[in-house]
């Protein structure tokens, strides 16, 4: 059936990327095949230029109830009754889905640059001016994978070149969006801000001025997604530069100044994933802020291509009422494939990253540690 497969962000949303390209949401994997539109593209051509031929054959399949691989996340959510980022947008949006082509812009998730404060381990320089210096040390090392990125921004001009009269909601990311110098700007050029909602994506590590404060007011609503991966060190050793007491009090100062259902979204890698299940326990008995996680499913932090027995260990740590068990497991089902050269590799990250950083990944995953230990891993 097509209500099983239609998505409205492919007629109504827009996501971009750090290598200035637009993909129809944040699930879609990093443009590869040069399939999506550039950012060029939409500054001279708009709204066309979401009529590609990838976008239209993503319609086309929608309409004949054909499932997309790119949609993975979204079916196993709703497998697993979690309601879905697909679900949420047919909810929200009025777009047409009656033609192969894009209708309105309701939906803008955009970075606006990628200066940051923080130097998390499972991101790289495209998102944080910070991790320039150790994606660079990371390439020395063999680990291309990080090899250092520089990105023009145009965040600006491509708002000028779209029609953003119908925006219900924008999802603003960084970097760090309440340290950006661009910020202001940003909202200035937003024409009805009464009409939209605004997701902040934010580390936590700050409040914003009075100034952003108040631009954040004109818009319908403010809601936050605070970045905080799991509870104290299991937060602290993955983003690097990160308090976890301190990002927990500085949410609920903003929840205190934008009353509203914020949420707490943390994402698990390799290295934190056994934090989990205190973490989950910690949010549900402490905090104010529903919890939500994602997986790192795009580089060699991915629990995804770890062995079957360390895979098998994840899965056991999570209790039967933990409310993620589900999504977990189905997660696994799908995604789990042993890579040994980039477990490797991965084993390699920690090492050097760990005398990087003079931290010990034995503070928050002894099993690991113990791995790394009998891999003796040179980073001389």
């Amino acid at each position: 059936m097509t209500s099983n497969t239609i998505c409205k962000f492919a007629w109504s949303g827009v996501t971009s990327t750090m290598v200035n390209t637009f993909r129809p949401c944040c699930r879609f994997p990093f443009d590869e095949n040069n399939q999506y539109p550039t950012t060029d593209q939409v500054i001279l051509y708009g709204k066309q230029a979401f009529n590609n031929n990838f976008l239209t054959d993503l319609r086309k399949d929608m309409l004949e109830g054909n499932k997309r691989r790119e949609c993975e996340k979204c079916y196993i959510e709703e497998q697993s009754g979690i309601v879905s980022m697909r679900q949420k947008g047919n909810q929200s949006f009025i777009s047409t889905t009656d033609t192969l082509e894009f209708d309105k812009l309701e939906f803008l998730e955009i970075n606006i640059d990628n200066l940051c404060n923080l130097e998390c381990r499972m991101c790289n320089s495209r998102f944080s001016t910070k991790l320039t210096v150790r994606d660079q040390l990371l390439n020395d090392h063999g680990l291309d994978e990080f090899l250092p990125s520089k990105v023009n921004y145009k965040t600006i001009e491509v708002m000028a070149a779209l029609d953003l009269s119908d925006l219900k909601m924008i999802k603003l990311l960084g970097g760090e969006p309440l340290i950006s110098p661009n910020l202001t700007q940003f909202l200035d050029r937003i024409p009805f801000p009464q009409n939209v909602d605004l997701l902040i994506i934010t580390n936590a590590t700050v409040i914003p001025s009075s100034k952003i404060i108040e631009q954040f007011k004109k818009f319908k609503s403010v809601r936050f997604d605070f970045s905080i991966d799991g509870i104290f060190e299991y937060n602290n050793y993955q983003r690097v530069g990160s308090d976890f007491d301190n990002c927990h009090s500085n949410a609920n100062k903003l929840a205190e100044i934008f009353p509203n259902d914020h949420t707490v979204h943390s994402v698990y890698s390799s290295l934190n994933i056994f934090g989990l299940e205190k973490s989950t326990v910690w949010f549900l008995e402490n905090s104010p802020f529903k919890n939500s996680i994602d997986v790192v499913s795009n580089n060699i932090l991915s629990p995804f291509i770890s062995p079957k027995w360390y895979a098998d260990a994840i899965l056991e740590s999570i209790s039967p009422s933990n409310p993620n068990k589900d999504y977990i497991h189905h997660l696994f089902e799908n995604f789990h494939n042993y890579q040994e050269s980039k477990w490797h590799k991965f084993l390699k990250f920690v090492s050097v990253t760990d005398n990087w950083y003079n931290t010990n990944i034995e503070t928050i995953n002894p099993m690991l540690k113990k791995e790394l230990d009998k891999f003796k891993v040179n980073v001389s």
